[in-house]
């Protein structure tokens, strides 16, 4: 299959895209990519690939096509003129390179913005090529669950309207919950062609042991990591004041490994709340140290924020911390609460259950560390079975070639 990916982040950016185009060149499929320039998450473009920009133009047997947009920077205002910017050059880009190169397929990554999906529609508009949608992200209902706008804004119907036109010219779309394909099929309930595609486990975890030099080796602390990105939808604010409670005899440390807008506030608060021996910021690292800060740590934490659309969501390092059989702490509500629960692989706190994050973390600081354990491997035996890359793989290459 010679197939065209359009994504706004690829390698060296750590997203899942990256092994979903490794895993396609590895068994014979020609790719190319059209992307931006990386800047994510610190809003620069990486200063490695100003460097020795024609370093990045190949990804394994995948040509990459870069189009010079704006990074995101830091406001509101950058963003917007990034998202808008890919856009128009991914698109007049895409319409050029089609013209030159033949494809079978265009694969559409979309962790957001949902704009990205713009530039694969007007080269299907021209050149008649199957479109197939992976969305991890939900809008316009993100954006009003983060607050980019209000659930009353005179932009809202407009977005809904964009949406409608972007799901109506795609010819097949993954849902990365089945949460999400229900969302989706409002737009089209006829709509057949809507498939449920999680987040698969990483190589890294199951094939790299990793080396930590992270997470402290003292025994006398619970270590909790929590990895990814520092923004609204992880609810900082919440985990801030269920550190500042938990009780004195407590030996819980939360390690935050990661980026994002909300680092520097969150900065700030850990010293204005005097929390410093309870929360500790290590920056960002890549994904290969990962699979060691996970099986260094006693407990990992994933968070979202209580909102009907976070509720749909299976956050993706949820696939990740379950392989890496350590228990979880889930202070989320919705579909991932539930697979947290069915699997036995950790402790959920959320508003149905009438649970805190401090209370959680002080009962799993109490079980043994055989229950502990045991956690931890209900995690890996379902990921195994059930996030399996080949399989997904298998049914994704099987789906694009009926369309």
């Amino acid at each position: 299959m010679r197939l065209l990916v359009i994504t706004q982040y690829f390698w060296p950016e750590d997203f899942r895209i990256n092994e979903l185009v490794n895993y396609l060149c590895q068994n014979g499929h020609d790719v190319s990519i059209i992307t931006g320039q990386p800047n994510y998450p610190e809003g620069r473009i990486f200063s490695d690939f100003l460097k020795e920009p024609d370093n990045y133009k190949e990804f394994l047997t995948a040509k990459v096509v870069r189009v010079r947009v704006p990074a995101r920077g830091k406001t509101k205002f950058s963003l917007i003129l990034n998202y808008l910017s890919f856009v128009v050059l991914a698109s007049i880009r895409s319409l050029i390179f089609c013209k030159r190169n033949k494809f079978d397929h265009i694969f559409v990554f979309e962790p957001s913005p949902i704009t990205v999906c713009l530039p694969a529609i007007v080269t299907k508009k021209f050149y008649k090529i199957p479109i197939t949608f992976w969305v991890l992200d939900l809008w316009p209902e993100t954006l009003t669950a983060v607050g980019a706008i209000k659930h009353n804004s005179i932009f809202l119907r407009p977005l809904k309207g964009l949406t409608k036109f972007i799901y109506k010219n795609c010819d097949l779309i993954l849902g990365q919950s089945r949460s999400f394909v229900k969302e989706i099929e409002k737009y089209f309930p006829k709509n057949s062609n809507v498939k449920y595609f999680p987040n698969w486990v990483e190589s890294t975890y199951i094939e790299d042991m990793g080396h930590n030099e992270v997470i402290p080796n003292n025994p006398e602390i619970f270590k909790i990591v929590f990895a990814g990105n520092i923004g609204s939808a992880q609810d900082f604010p919440s985990i801030l004041n269920s550190m500042s409670k938990l009780p004195e005899n407590s030996k819980a440390v939360l390690y935050v490994l990661g980026d994002g807008r909300y680092k520097d506030w969150l900065a700030k608060e850990i010293i204005s709340r005097k929390l410093s021996h309870r929360i500790k910021l290590l920056g960002r690292y890549p994904q290969s140290f990962m699979p060691g800060c996970f099986r260094a740590a006693d407990a990992l934490l994933v968070s979202l924020k209580s909102d009907y659309i976070f509720e749909k969501t299976i956050p993706g390092k949820l696939q990740s911390y379950m392989i890496s059989k350590k228990p979880i702490l889930g202070s989320i509500n919705g579909e991932g609460a539930e697979l947290i629960k069915d699997t036995f692989c950790g402790l959920v706190n959320n508003e149905i259950n009438q649970l805190t994050l401090e209370q959680n973390i002080y009962e799993l600081e109490r079980l043994s560390e055989a229950e502990r354990s045991q956690m931890g491997i209900n995690g890996y035996e379902y990921a195994i079975k059930n996030f399996n890359k080949e399989i997904l793989m298998g049914k994704l290459i099987s789906w694009m070639d009926t369309i």
